[in-house]
């Protein structure tokens, strides 16, 4: 209750940032890699996607950290948007054969 005004102050409810930023940054990358696709050398795709997940994983903790809060909220916040992206990168990265990475990274030096 505020002394000075006599009313109740109302918790911040749900907001569609993190929403929004969930669809931008999804859409975008599938769209970016979709792109890219044709560009990158065989066996560089998943790299890549990996790479961008924990990128945007990055950007979603920066917004949480500037956002604050205490973390019990009970709808979707950008703290559960970068631990989204995160376990996707994760996944992405199990995902990656290390023989084809070590050939990709030895053709990338000149060496075979």
């Amino acid at each position: 209750m505020n002394l000075i005004t006599g009313t109740l102050a109302r918790a911040p409810g749900p907001t569609l940032a993190p929403q929004l930023a969930l669809a931008v940054a999804g859409l975008g990358a599938v769209v970016a890699l979709a792109l890219l696709q044709p560009a990158l050398p065989a066996g560089a795709l998943l790299p890549a996607t990996a790479t961008g997940l924990f990128t945007l994983a990055a950007i979603a903790a920066a917004l949480a950290w500037i956002e604050g809060g205490n973390g019990a909220a009970r709808h979707l916040t950008c703290r559960d948007i970068a631990g989204l992206f995160t376990f996707a990168g994760i996944c992405v990265a199990a995902a990656i054969d290390p023989d084809e990475l070590v050939r990709l990274l030895a053709s990338r030096s000149g060496g075979e």
